[in-house]
């Protein structure tokens, strides 16, 4: 949560070498769509498997839904960042964990 913002990150259905939709949902501290985030874009690492900055292309759905797909290497506890642009000049930066299953 940033400057009551929230982005939710969805990764469907979250297992290794298959392709996972990627949803990124930001929303305001009303839990409305955040219409000033211009962009989102994530990256997953797993520290522990050494693979860094796995990047996730997103397309815009909506003011304030991406949607991206990516295929996990290996299973285990992932490090999403995600980026928000908010406006024209300012980042901000998100990250927390999702666990990948084998397949």
């Amino acid at each position: 949560v940033i400057e009551g913002r929230t982005a939710q990150v969805d990764l469907m259905p979250g297992v290794v070498a298959a392709p996972n939709e990627v949803h990124v949902i930001v929303t305001n501290n009303l839990g409305q769509p955040a219409i000033d985030v211009a962009e989102a874009t994530v990256a997953l690492s797993l520290p522990t498997g050494d693979i860094a900055n796995l990047p996730v292309k997103l397309q815009r759905v909506d003011a304030a839904h991406w949607l991206g797909s990516v295929t996990i290497p290996v299973p285990g506890t992932w490090t999403v960042t995600t980026h928000l642009r908010i406006g024209e000049f300012r980042d901000e930066v998100l990250s927390g964990t999702i666990t990948v299953a084998p397949s």
